[in-house]
């Protein structure tokens, strides 16, 4: 499976045009945007727009810019795209898991809500390769280091070892940008504005 994924594009039109590019010439399977593709909501409409004119099926969730109900709403508007915070999607042999908002939390009491929900269809889904997209990225897991320390979310991280999650990507923090971990078998990528092709 073929991935193009991508965060943080803050409205910039050079990372916007990269990603368009990129889609062309790769061919991904699917899109994953991991929120802050806009500043405080402005121009949300355009950006989605443009994404969906793709005709590739794009998961998206919210970043700390976004409002996660008014992108929801938007988001039905356009067949191409589904707004997947706090829900599981079955892609072939995928489950791709999606978190959005906040990024700035060291610990998380309302993920655990969302946790038990995941829990029972990862249960019922073994055999599928498992995918966590964050906005914020999760503590100590190589993409949340701000000046030599730690600045990620220890309740997603202790869900992510717990349920071996192969794939986890988030954004939230502009200097990891581009920046890949492998830890106890999961692997954490900050996919960047610019887009990354990811195999998996």
């Amino acid at each position: 499976m073929k991935i193009l994924a991508f965060t943080d594009t803050h409205m910039s039109t050079v990372a916007e045009k990269k990603i368009v590019e990129k889609a062309r010439k790769d061919k991904p399977d699917i899109m994953l945007c991991c929120g802050d593709f806009t500043v405080f909501m402005h121009d949300a409409h355009k950006f989605l727009k443009r994404i969906n004119s793709l005709n590739i099926t794009t998961y998206l969730i919210h970043g700390n810019h976004e409002h996660e109900h008014m992108i929801a709403d938007m988001c039905k508007k356009h067949k191409n795209i589904k707004f997947i915070h706090k829900k599981a999607i079955e892609h072939k042999d995928l489950l791709i898991m999606g978190y959005g908002g906040d990024g700035f939390s060291v610990s998380d009491p309302m993920f655990k809500f969302t946790a038990r929900s995941f829990e029972q269809i990862i249960m019922k889904k073994k055999k599928h390769k498992k995918i966590l997209m964050l906005h914020q990225p999760p503590h100590n897991s190589g993409i949340d280091i701000i000046y030599g320390d730690f600045a990620g979310n220890k309740t997603t991280k202790r869900f992510i070892e717990k349920h071996k999650i192969h794939l986890v990507l988030a954004g939230h923090l502009h200097e990891n940008s581009g920046k890949m971990h492998e830890h106890k078998g999961t692997k954490y990528i900050n996919p960047g504005p610019n887009g990354m092709i990811i195999e998996i």
